[in-house]
């Protein structure tokens, strides 16, 4: 039997107390056919289907976590999705950009690697999201993991800092379980206080990352090309390293061809014809 609503907005009202840092988030329910309208306008009914079976969503560009009632039996799955949405999607989004990504790649790299992680967490995650690039699985990793540690609240300083240190800055010995675990609750307790603030704002619900870094001093149209050519790596699996290299080659080339555009005439380096 589906949650009602009364006990969803309880579980919703308490998990913005518990979680100040969450509490800015807009909270949807999607329960009756009013609520897809009110949602989804003309595409309410395409996405009533759509949401068959799932639990809930996250909306990166709006901040949004909607919860489906129907796929949702009690109170204390409820819980759950708000903990997966809230401390998990929205929650990974308190890390600088550089440090997202280095925790994405430390869970994609503890994929290679024996143990619960990959035997576990990452075979649920590749079942469920096959067709999303590796960079949106090891987020639904970390999500996954919230769902455990917002029930256990315990939260060590230690035990967090050696992980982050050792298997995501360093990342000299491979991302185990309890690690991850730790962040997770490093994340957790963080909101619990109030003490993190979102440092990355997707434009899209697509997008993982803040699509205008590195391009806020370039005219607009330098700066839309350097956009098209972000978009384009978020798509991809590149590590941190190779990233910063194909964007500062990329920011490079930008600024050299600005310099070119905007010289007088009579000093503008001359066009080569590479053409043969």
């Amino acid at each position: 039997m589906p949650v009602s609503r009364k006990e969803t907005e309880s579980a919703i009202s308490e998990f913005k107390k518990e979680y100040e840092g969450l509490a800015h988030l807009n909270y949807v329910i999607l329960e009756t056919e009013s609520d897809f309208q009110n949602a989804y306008g003309e595409n309410a009914t395409s996405a009533t289907e759509a949401w068959n079976g799932k639990l809930g969503a996250f909306s990166r560009s709006t901040n949004t976590i909607a919860l489906a009632l129907a796929a949702n039996h009690d109170k204390s799955e409820i819980a759950s999705t708000l903990a997966h949405e809230g401390i998990g999607h929205s929650g990974i989004n308190t890390f600088a950009e550089q440090d997202k990504r280095a925790l994405l790649e430390a869970i994609i790299e503890a994929r290679n690697h024996p143990g619960a992680l990959r035997d576990n967490y990452w075979r649920a995650v590749e079942e469920a999201y096959p067709d999303t690039k590796r960079s949106e699985q090891a987020e639904e990793v970390f999500c996954l993991m919230v769902e455990t540690v917002a029930q256990r609240k315990g939260y060590n300083p230690q035990a967090f800092n050696h992980a982050w240190q050792n298997s995501v800055v360093q990342q000299n010995e491979p991302l185990q379980p309890w690690g991850l675990a730790q962040i997770a609750e490093h994340v957790a307790q963080g909101l619990r206080e109030n003490t993190r603030q979102q440092q990355i704002f997707p434009e899209n619900d697509q997008a993982q990352f803040r699509a205008t870094r590195e391009v806020e001093k370039l005219p607009p149209a330098t700066q839309s090309k350097l956009d098209a050519i972000i978009k384009h790596l978020d798509t991809q699996n590149f590590s941190e390293k190779e990233r910063a290299i194909v964007l500062a080659r990329c920011r490079e080339n930008a600024l050299r061809e600005q310099a070119r555009d905007t010289a007088p005439a009579e000093i503008r380096p001359p066009t080569l014809d590479l053409e043969r």
